[in-house]
C-alpha cells in the first residue's frame, strides 16, 4: 500500500532514528544480533498488529469505550491520539509518525489523509450470540502468572488452539457489560485472578477445556454458558436499556 504524501511528511528523520534504536526494546539484543532494518520492520508490524486487534471483530463489540468512539464519529474515524494513548501502544512507541507508518502496512485499517485518524476498512460486525457458548472462564491455576495473557495465549497456540480473544481480570477490576450476567454463574469473575478466553468455535473451546483439565485437575474452567438457556441475539447492553424503559 502506497503511503500518501501527507503521511510520508509525518514520518520525519526523528521517527526513523527512533525506530532504528528499538533493538533492545524489542528484545532482540544488540544491533549486532539483528540488523536495524529488520528491527524496524518488526516494530512496525507489532504496532500494526496491536491496532488491528483493537478494531478487530473479536474485540470491538466488547470494548465499549472504543466502540462508542467509532459509532459517534463521522464515518467511523477515531482520532489516532486515542489509540496511541492505550497502554500497550505506549510500550511500543510514543511517536505518532511511527504509528502512521505502521498502519500503512495494514490491510484491515486505514489512516485519514491528514494522518490524524484511523478506522476499520470493513463495517462493524453484528453481535454474535454464540460467543457465550465458545468462551471459557479460567481461574484457580497453580500460579497467577499461568493465567496472564501471554502465558495462556502461548499455551493454547502451541496446542493448536489459538484464542480469538483473551481477557485477564484481576480482583476488583471492573467487569465489562458483556460479562455482567456471567458473574452470577461464575463468582470467581471479579474476585479472583481469572481469564475469559474466546475461541472461534465451540469445538475448539471444548478441546481447550479438556487440555486445561488434563494439565490441572484443580483449575476452575467452564463455559460462560453451557447452552442450557437460550441466548438472545441482542447485545446485552441494549437489552438492559430496553428493560429499563419498559
Amino acid at each position: 500500500m502506497e503511503v500518501p504524501q501527507a503521511l510520508r511528511d509525518l514520518t520525519n528523520q526523528n521517527s526513523i532514528d527512533e525506530m532504528t534504536s528499538m533493538d533492545t526494546k524489542l528484545g532482540c539484543g544488540t544491533p549486532n544480533d539483528l540488523t536495524k532494518e529488520s528491527a524496524v520492520d518488526e516494530l512496525l508490524h507489532q504496532i500494526a498488529h496491536q491496532c488491528e486487534f483493537y478494531f478487530s471483530d473479536a474485540n470491538i463489540l466488547k470494548d465499549q469505550f472504543l466502540l462508542k468512539k467509532v459509532k459517534t464519529s463521522k464515518d467511523g474515524w477515531v482520532k489516532l491520539e486515542v489509540v496511541e494513548g492505550f497502554k500497550k501502544m505506549q510500550k511500543l512507541t510514543k511517536n505518532h509518525g511511527i504509528v502512521v507508518k505502521a498502519l500503512a502496512l495494514s490491510d484491515k485499517l486505514e489512516v485519514s489523509e491528514d494522518g490524524l485518524s484511523v478506522r476499520r476498512r470493513n463495517p462493524l460486525p453484528e453481535w454474535d450470540p454464540t460467543v457465550y457458548y465458545r468462551t471459557l472462564i479460567i481461574s484457580e491455576l497453580p500460579s497467577v502468572d499461568d493465567i496472564k495473557l501471554t502465558s495462556l495465549t502461548e499455551f493454547f497456540t502451541t496446542q493448536g488452539l489459538p484464542p480469538t480473544l483473551l481477557r485477564f481480570f484481576a480482583p476488583g477490576r471492573k467487569i465489562p457489560s458483556d460479562l455482567k450476567r456471567s458473574q452470577a454463574m461464575h463468582p470467581f469473575l471479579g474476585t479472583k485472578p481469572s481469564a475469559v478466553v474466546e475461541f472461534g468455535s465451540r469445538e475448539a473451546a471444548s478441546k481447550a477445556l479438556s487440555v486445561i483439565r488434563q494439565r490441572c485437575s484443580t483449575a476452575y474452567i467452564h463455559f460462560l454458558s453451557d447452552g442450557a438457556r437460550k441466548t438472545s441475539d441482542e447485545n446485552p447492553k441494549k437489552k438492559e436499556k430496553k428493560e429499563k424503559r419498559a
